[in-house]
């Protein structure tokens, strides 16, 4: 009888030392994919269909094969109102790129035409989807507005977080989306890749 159960212990830890081994295996492979300082394996991006505020189709498979800013925003939060124009400028700067794309995704539950003069007063050039669940907020993880997402052209989550690191614009010292999107676009993962986004609270979502 001691004999069996000796036996069976020894085959268990056999088992474990196998899973083991393949495990490091499958492990040592996926690191092999990916060469020094490219970007590693990341979560994928929620896929959304959203409507824009003039009813137009902003579904994330147009933006695939593109950098792509998701700008969380809301026109009832001051601290949006405060980024809006870097924002704005943000994306002019990029505006002859084309392989990065910038789209807001409107978290407030606001008529469509109030969303348009929104956009128009921030001097917002890129599209504007309606969110007013705040379902695609909370697939991404977002919980305040501004947040930043951005996702490499596969549609993997590079960068998740605040625009940059101060309210003021003049004592801003680092620029995380900007440097983000340059990262993004030479293939490489970010330096900073998730920042504490501060703003307002989306509604239903957690603290």
């Amino acid at each position: 009888m001691l004999s069996m159960r000796r036996s069976a212990q020894l085959g268990l830890v056999v088992s474990c030392l196998i899973l083991f081994f393949a495990l490091s295996v499958l492990a040592v492979q996926a690191r092999q994919n990916y060469l020094p300082g490219t970007l590693p394996p990341a979560e994928l991006g929620a896929a959304f269909h959203l409507r824009g505020p003039d009813g137009s189709s902003v579904a994330s498979q147009q933006f695939r094969g593109r950098t792509t800013v998701l700008y969380f925003t809301s026109l009832r939060c001051p601290v949006t109102q405060e980024y809006n124009q870097r924002m704005s400028e943000l994306a002019r700067r990029y505006a002859g790129n084309a392989e990065v794309a910038f789209v807001a995704i409107e978290c407030a539950d606001a008529s469509a035409g109030d969303v348009t003069r929104d956009a128009h007063a921030a001097g917002r050039t890129f599209p504007t989807a309606l969110d007013p669940s705040g379902g695609v907020a909370r697939a991404y993880g977002v919980r305040v507005t501004p947040t930043l997402v951005i996702l490499d052209p596969a549609g993997m989550v590079r960068y998740h977080g605040a625009f940059d690191d101060d309210r003021n614009a003049a004592q801003a010292q680092q620029q995380y989306c900007d440097e983000a999107i340059r990262y993004v676009l030479r293939g490489r993962q970010p330096t900073v890749s998730s920042t504490q986004a501060f703003g307002c609270r989306i509604n239903g979502t957690p603290k």
